[in-house]
C-alpha cells in the first residue's frame, strides 16, 4: 500500500475551477515530494519513531539479528546495512496526484517483504501535517501568480 497525503482542506483562490484543480493536484504531488526528501530518510535513522513500537510501528527485531547485525555492519540502524535501499528509495519512488489524493509508490531494487514495506511507509500525523502545510504553502504562493488569476472581460 502506497502512503497517501489526502483530504487537504484549501480554500479556493480567485481563480476559474480547472485552474484550481490543476493546483490543487500540483500542491497535492509538492507535497508528496516534500515528505519523500524530508520524512522518508528518518526510516533509515535511529530515532524513538523508530523503535520497535514507535510512531512507525516498526517490528522487533530478534537478538541474533541485532548481534549479527551489530558485528557485519557495526550498527543496528533499522532498514539499513549499506544505505542502498535509502538511496534507491528516495532516487526512484514516484509520486502521482490528482485533486483530492497523492500518491508516494516507494521503489526499491529488491522485493520488499510486506512488514517491512509498511514500516516504510508508515506515517505519522506530524509527517501528514507537514506534508499538508507544504501542500498549502504552495497552493498559496502559486495562485498569487498573475497567470493563474481569473481573467475578466472588458465590456466596451
Amino acid at each position: 500500500m502506497p502512503a497517501l497525503i489526502s483530504w487537504i482542506e484549501i480554500e479556493q483562490a480567485d481563480v476559474p475551477a480547472r485552474v484550481h484543480a490543476q493546483l490543487l493536484r500540483e500542491a497535492l504531488k509538492f507535497g508528496a515530494t516534500q515528505h519523500l526528501k524530508q520524512t522518508i530518510p528518518k526510516h533509515f535513522e535511529l530515532h524513538p519513531e523508530t523503535e520497535p513500537g514507535g510512531a512507525y510501528q516498526y517490528a522487533a527485531r530478534s537478538k541474533i539479528y541485532n548481534a549479527i547485525k551489530l558485528k557485519k555492519f557495526n550498527h543496528n540502524i533499522p532498514n539499513k546495512a549499506t544505505g542502498k535501499l535509502k538511496q534507491h528509495v528516495q532516487q526512484n519512488s514516484v509520486v502521482r496526484g490528482t485533486q483530492s489524493k497523492a500518491t508516494l509508490y516507494l521503489k526499491s531494487y529488491f522485493p520488499l517483504p510486506v512488514e517491512r514495506r509498511r514500516e516504510l511507509e508508515a506515517m505519522t500525523d506530524e509527517d501528514r501535517q507537514f506534508a499538508a502545510d507544504e501542500a498549502r504553502r504552495w497552493y498559496a504562493r502559486e495562485s498569487q501568480r498573475p497567470k493563474y488569476r481569473r481573467k475578466r472581460r472588458r465590456r466596451v
